[in-house]
């Protein structure tokens, strides 16, 4: 189920995003520096942040190029934004109907590997499968995840 942190969370997310398409755009390092030489006097105070952060950026890497008017322009904006993105995302959500998806969910699960898990508890105890095991595994061999055992299953002694 959706908390009201996490919807907060989306909802936040959300008015970034929109606002942020608005008013700075995605555009790559080497077309910002590119603009950057083209025009120097509109560019002034401009910055380009990556979208990702990945170590040195690349010319073709994408990051928004953000001007001082751009961030003016985003504060002013984002609380329309907020109550806009707030609208979209509560008329599509439904915490009743999604509570009763999540409990069919889990109901279903636990119906569907009851009889999986009876046959493990029944399974479990046999004096059989204690003796599977013990045989099954060499103290003395590595058993390290990726490397092949040298030692046998024991399958052929503990059923035959």
């Amino acid at each position: 189920m959706l908390t009201k942190d996490a919807f907060k969370a989306i909802v936040g997310a959300y008015k970034v995003i929109r606002g942020l398409n608005n008013v700075a755009p995605v555009i790559s390092r080497a077309s910002f520096e590119q603009l950057q030489k083209s025009s120097p006097a509109r560019m002034q105070g401009a910055t380009w942040e990556p979208l990702q952060d990945s170590g040195r950026p690349s010319p073709q890497q994408q990051g928004r190029m953000w001007t001082p008017q751009a961030r003016q322009t985003f504060e002013k904006q984002a609380p329309e934004f907020e109550a806009r993105a707030r609208k979209e995302i509560e008329s599509g959500y439904n915490p009743e109907a999604s509570q009763a998806w999540l409990d069919g969910l889990l109901e279903r699960t636990r119906n569907a590997l009851a009889p999986y898990e009876q046959d493990w508890l029944t399974g479990r105890d046999l004096p059989l499968v204690g003796r599977y095991f013990a045989l099954h595994f060499d103290d003395e061999a590595s058993n390290r995840p990726g490397t092949a055992q040298s030692h046998s299953p024991g399958a052929r002694s503990v059923l035959g």
